[in-house]
């Protein structure tokens, strides 16, 4: 049976996004399904119809297994949980290397899907990383997947729409949209699905890959941005227009 793997992120609540002001990275807590994502697993869900079976994989700490939990519940087959002491603040580079080798430990699916880019760093790096690692077709700004047999039709949105053919495997990068997820009964949430876990004993990747240790990037310091005035709204009128010109040049727009 063909295989679609979804990659999720747990992400903090925007409203309780908090910082480790030793390591500048962020506290992880018990958070969200990184919203982006959601497109995958919609994308995912509709593939299933197909006759695609359904894994998913996050990277976190253990307690990110209630959003596979998620998964699971809505109608995934599989699902795993990469986690380990040693992976704690890798950036996206090093955050690429672990979950490209956690995929080629469980075996490459036909395909692999993306959100287009996480809350808590909207970098959109990992997807394009990932597929370089694996060297593996990859696609951005994807907007729909067809599949027929062995060809796999990807709708991209660039501007304009452009539809591509290609063979497998890939990893898609999907763009954020609306989505509309069927929710099932509360009690499926709470069954005790077996999510396997994957650690560093398993995939064996230098300490120096990986982590802090094995990550080039370097945040020296986070500021909270505090606007020097309040937004206005100006609506279209002859009016409006000549002070907003007035506003372009630094000029004090009329009262």
């Amino acid at each position: 049976m063909k295989r679609v793997l979804v990659l999720i992120k747990e992400v903090p609540d925007e409203d309780n996004v908090k910082i480790n002001e030793d390591t500048w990275t962020i506290n992880r807590g018990i958070g969200v399904i990184n919203p982006a994502d959601f497109t995958a697993i919609q994308l995912a869900l509709e593939l299933k119809k197909e006759g695609y079976s359904l894994e998913v994989m996050t990277m976190g700490p253990l307690t990110s297994k209630r959003i596979l939990q998620f998964c699971l519940a809505i109608g995934f087959d599989n699902a795993y949980i990469v986690s380990d002491t040693s992976f704690a603040g890798s950036d996206t580079l090093a955050t690429s290397l672990i979950l490209a080798n956690a995929i080629k430990y469980i075996g490459i699916p036909e395909i692999i899907l993306c959100g287009a880019y996480s809350f808590d760093g909207s970098t959109g790096h990992i997807p394009l990383q990932i597929g370089e690692i694996l060297m593996i077709n990859t696609f951005s700004n994807v907007d729909f997947i067809n599949t027929k047999g062995d060809v796999c039709e990807i709708v991209c949105e660039y501007g304009k729409k452009y539809i591509i053919e290609t063979g497998f495997p890939l990893i898609a990068s999907l763009m954020l949209k609306e989505n509309s997820i069927f929710l099932v009964d509360a009690d499926k949430y709470f069954i005790n699905y077996n999510i396997k876990e994957i650690d560093n004993n398993i995939l064996k990747i230098e300490s120096e890959l990986i982590g802090l240790k094995g990550s080039p990037t370097r945040v020296i310091n986070i500021k909270s941005y505090i606007p020097k005035k309040k937004r206005e709204v100006y609506y279209f009128s002859s009016i409006n227009i000549k002070k907003i010109i007035d506003i372009i040049k630094g000029e004090k727009p009329p009262s």
